[in-house]
């Protein structure tokens, strides 16, 4: 059991508990994503599971969550040349699922250009080689935003979930003992983009920010439409906030929830499917609307939150110099964002 000194203790914060700890010996205790509950590593390249896709994959989009990636996942779907079937994660979180089910989400499709969204893609250490081999022609796109934000995002997306008791795990205590993923690896975004460099060319890797995205959306999707080779499309639609707290809150306090979940139990899947597809889709967002009227979440909010981010400020630093040097980005508002 790793023991970790009390925040409420012996430190007012996180710069007095730095200076009884060098910083690489504070990170050596946080645990990497390899060793978070939840993952799972890609099988080897002369397993069944490779041999058996047949899908010719022209592009990935490769993580990080919380940084915009849905919102791309869906924009990148409005473009006729292009389809994706929206985030799968079967190399890794789900492999179970099998081959021939990854097969079947793009039966029917005959797009130019076919892609996956799969945000835990960007830290299997087998799947850079594997992609090279398979895929060679293959593009990917990583989308980053400031680490200890989307970190902060990270734990309010799981304890909305339910994964994650925001009373009993505070975001310090699970920056060193992952529940679900280290938040604080996910954002160490260089560490990662360096394991695809070893195996693709630079120009087949789009890095983009989640600021360029939120403030230049249509600017930013004129370059990805650019760097995967298809017309670019300047008809899009509006843009929204997709995946947030807020809204995954709401939904669990929403009837459309329950519904959903009775019906996932009580009907068979070739029942179920058709309304997940179309009913629960075209109504989702008109009950969720009904809710928030009368529902308003509230984050979670205390000392521990502040010192957790106070601490991943100072050990991202290293990482988001390093990720400048190697993609030519300015990330220098990245170190200056307070809360």
């Amino acid at each position: 059991m790793l023991f970790l000194p009390s925040i409420d203790g012996m430190w007012k914060s996180s710069k007095s508990l730095l200076s009884e700890f060098d910083l690489t010996q504070l990170k050596s205790l946080i645990k990497p994503s390899l060793h978070s509950p939840r993952f799972k590593i890609s099988p080897s390249i002369d397993s069944s599971f490779w041999r058996n896709l047949r899908v010719d994959l022209g592009f990935s989009i490769i993580g990080a969550p919380k940084c915009g990636t849905t919102w791309l996942d869906i924009y990148l779907n409005h473009h006729p040349s292009i389809f994706l079937p929206g985030e799968q994660n079967v190399f890794t979180l789900f492999q179970e699922k099998g081959a021939d089910y990854f097969n079947s989400l793009y039966e029917g499709h005959d797009a130019q250009l076919l892609g996956d969204h799969s945000n835990i893609n960007m830290l299997d250490p087998n799947l850079p080689e594997i992609f090279a081999k398979k895929y060679p022609q293959m593009k990917l796109i990583m989308v980053c935003r400031e680490p200890v934000s989307r970190a902060f995002s990270h734990y309010l997306m799981d304890t909305s979930k339910g994964h994650i008791n925001p009373e009993v795990n505070s975001f310090y205590d699970v920056l060193f003992e992952p529940i679900t993923y280290s938040y604080y690896d996910l954002g160490l975004y260089a560490k990662h983009l360096k394991r695809y460099l070893e195996f693709f060319d630079k120009n087949s890797i789009l890095v983009l920010t989640l600021d360029e995205i939120a403030n230049f959306p249509d600017v930013t999707m004129k370059k990805v439409f650019e760097f995967l080779s298809v017309q670019p499309s300047i008809n899009l639609p509006p843009i929204q906030r997709e995946n947030t707290w807020e809204q995954r809150k709401i939904e669990r306090h929403s009837s459309v929830f329950f519904i959903r979940r009775l019906a996932m139990i009580f009907f068979p899947k070739k029942i179920y499917s058709p309304l997940r597809d179309h009913w629960f889709k075209n109504h989702h967002q008109h009950f969720l609307k009904v809710v928030a009227k009368y529902y308003h979440p509230q984050k979670p909010e205390g000392d521990s939150i502040e010192r957790g981010k106070d601490l991943l400020r100072d050990l991202y630093l290293e990482s988001n110099a390093e990720l400048e040097s190697l993609t030519g980005l300015n990330l220098s508002s990245w170190n200056q964002i307070k809360g």
